[in-house]
């Protein structure tokens, strides 16, 4: 595609967006320059070997096509990244084998996923964050491939938490009318997790005395967004935010720096990785 083609991907085309929240860190007291950022990421490109599965693998047969010299060759590769006007969005292509069966035969074949993202910087906190707009398992894929080539550039990663206060703040700041929550947590070992459905249940006495004793996963309710459009959107503990309705990335993006990003927590410190491996010192400028 085109740049063209990517930015109205980006501020115009509308479809129902789920993304993954990372946190991006690179701790020298500088600002990214991104578009050196989006210069060193492009065409980046990982390869591993694929290695059997012991006996699961055992006479598996793999067609030519997915081979090379004899071996399954396996790339992630970032396809494409471009500057928006606050951010960068890109896409990366990354492979992963699949088992089939065939009339009695096991047969192990390569697909190949496609998925965007963005890069952005949240001005109040000056703190970097990853957005992977896919699923929670193909984010999780994703992620490890991207978490190796931001550690080339110097940069550390880090998945990241909402805590249940803050799930339920986000929702109360929303004006969210609640029609979905997980819980979990219950002090007793015989329920582990409940699921409740409904239709503005969040201040029903049997809901606050769960939500009480017990830690919300998950919240899915309906608010008003910026232009008074009715928009359901589902927010979890692991930073998965998930429109039910059809948006923009564009307009997604704004959602997750003016509502979730302030109360995203890391879920581990990251060892930042040192300048003196790396000869990109001109990724990093000073504060204005």
């Amino acid at each position: 595609m085109s740049f063209e083609e990517y930015m109205k991907l980006y501020s115009q085309t509308k479809q129902r967006v789920t993304g993954v929240v990372y946190f991006v860190l690179h701790g020298r007291g500088k600002k990214i320059n991104m578009l050196k950022f989006a210069q060193l990421l492009e065409g980046t490109l990982e390869t591993v070997r694929f290695e059997p599965r012991g006996e699961e693998d055992e006479d598996i047969i793999v067609p030519k096509m997915f081979t090379k010299k004899g071996e399954v060759i396996l790339q992630s590769r970032i396809d494409k990244v471009v500057p928006t006007e606050g951010s960068l969005f890109g896409k990366a292509t990354v492979d992963a084998p699949i088992r089939i069966r065939f009339r009695k035969k096991k047969l192990l074949i390569v697909g190949t996923t496609e998925i965007y993202f963005l890069i952005f910087r949240d001005e109040p906190s000056k703190e970097y964050f990853l957005v992977l707009l896919s699923s929670r398992t193909k984010s999780n894929e994703l992620y490890q491939t991207l978490a190796s080539h931001f550690k080339r550039l110097g940069l550390a990663t880090s998945p990241s938490k909402l805590e249940h206060e803050r799930i339920e703040e986000i929702r109360k700041k929303m004006r969210g009318s609640l029609t979905y929550t997980t819980l979990g947590n219950f002090p007793t070992p015989k329920i582990t997790k409940k699921g409740i459905w409904g239709a503005d249940f969040q201040d029903e006495p049997s809901y606050l005395a769960d939500a009480q004793v017990g830690s919300i996963y998950q919240n899915q309710f309906v608010f008003r967004d910026r232009h008074n459009e009715r928009n359901v959107v589902t927010v979890s503990d692991d930073g998965l935010i998930r429109f039910y309705n059809n948006i923009s990335y564009k307009d997604y993006e704004w959602f997750l720096r003016e509502n979730i990003v302030q109360f995203l927590k890391q879920t581990k410190k990251p060892e930042i990785p040192s300048l003196l491996s790396y000869t990109f010192e001109d990724l990093f400028v000073d504060e204005e």
